[in-house]
């Protein structure tokens, strides 16, 4: 994979799950758009996966819900 400087301070920032995640995936992401749509589209895998699924907790941390 291959993260832009302009944007590491924002991948960085995001939990070690879903880097380690955008890293596996092998994508090279040049605008915030390309960071964007990489974790729009963890997102969509994960909520197609059931609700005790790894990213599914991360993702409900992040928006701020709760997760039981």
């Amino acid at each position: 994979s291959y993260v832009d400087p302009k944007l590491r301070y924002r991948f960085e920032s995001l939990p070690i799950e879903l880097k380690n995640e955008i890293l596996r995936r092998d994508v090279s992401l040049y605008t915030l758009n390309d960071l964007i749509e990489c974790l729009q589209s963890i997102v969509e895998e994960e909520e197609a996966l059931p609700p005790l699924c790894h990213f599914r907790g991360i993702f409900h941390r992040m928006r701020g819900e709760v997760t039981a």
